[in-house]
């Protein structure tokens, strides 16, 4: 199948999805609910389209005022500013990547008092995913058909990464995690959750700020079959895998900070008893149907052990 049929068809089946979305909803009355949308970007050479791909995909998100905050984790300081209505920029804080570029977000949302029912999280990278699996418009559909149904406050919603590993961190076992390139929480489940999951304090107890020819520090924190996984991938397997020397410490140490946030955050919802939707990629949403799963049981059956012996 040619380029541009594969275009044409995927343009006629979103919007044959949009006509059954609006068909479905028209009778509903229009929710008065807020959505805001946390985007963290560290270098605009490296992901360029990716800004201009994510107002696309949320312009079609329908029933919510949305507010998207574009945070630039490579100038944290940069000003605040409104931009347009309901398009803010801002400087973040690249510390933990991600992660601390969205608690900075976080807190400016909360120092303008602006509340939010439900929050969408995204890294720039989430539209290098494409070739596994993820697809930006399936993501639209996807949170319209439930958004108004099953988004509650304590529900997370994202693709969720199948692993058969019991790899262990704080003596829990962690396998299955939800994905962090692009997911979304409700906003009960955002205040009761850290975000970094890591504090300063612990990622000082667990990984050097030097390459000192160790990776970790010697500890249980973290267990030994996930720092020997941790090694192996980003050093073997990762898309931009490097030697560990030196020069390359920076990236492999902020890699794997934010690996580790990534499986902490899922055992966090966890905890604090969340809800956890796996939005399944399949043809079903060619028909307006979404083979969505709730896995919370199977990833937060391990989310009460005790401490490793």
């Amino acid at each position: 199948m040619g380029n541009a049929l594969r275009t044409t068809l995927r343009f006629v089946r979103n919007r044959l999805v949009d006509f059954a979305y609006i068909a479905n909803t028209m009778s509903r009355p229009e929710p008065k609910r807020k959505a805001c949308v946390l985007y963290v970007y560290a270098d605009t050479n490296k992901y360029p389209h990716s800004l201009t791909a994510l107002r696309k995909i949320i312009s079609r998100i329908r029933g919510y005022e949305l507010t998207l905050i574009s945070i630039d984790n490579f100038r944290e300081t940069k000003i605040p500013t409104q931009i347009s209505a309901g398009y803010f920029d801002m400087g973040g804080d690249n510390t933990q990547w991600e992660f601390s570029g969205w608690k900075a977000g976080l807190e400016y949302l909360n120092s303008i008092s602006l509340d939010f029912d439900v929050a969408i999280f995204v890294n720039d990278s989430f539209l290098n995913r494409s070739n596994e699996g993820f697809d930006a418009d399936w993501f639209a559909h996807a949170f319209n058909a439930l958004m108004l149904d099953q988004i509650d406050p304590e529900t997370a919603m994202g693709r969720i990464w199948e692993s058969e590993a019991e790899n262990r961190i704080y003596g829990r076992t962690v396998g299955s995690f939800l994905q962090t390139h692009f997911f979304a929480l409700g906003g009960e489940l955002v205040r009761k959750i850290p975000f970094p999951a890591l504090t300063s304090q612990e990622v000082s107890q667990i990984i050097p700020d030097s390459w000192k020819g160790e990776w970790f520090y010697p500890g249980n924190i973290v267990s030994s079959e996930m720092k020997n996984f941790l090694i192996r991938y980003l050093t073997q397997q990762w898309k931009f895998k490097r030697p560990a020397n030196e020069s390359n410490w920076p990236i492999l140490r902020g890699k794997t900070i934010a690996m580790l946030n990534e499986r902490l955050l899922t055992m966090a919802v966890c905890n604090v008893g969340g809800r956890i939707l796996s939005l399944e990629h399949g043809r079903d949403i060619i028909h307006g149907h979404l083979r969505m799963r709730d896995c919370t049981l199977e990833i937060c059956r391990n989310s009460h052990n005790g401490p490793e012996n």
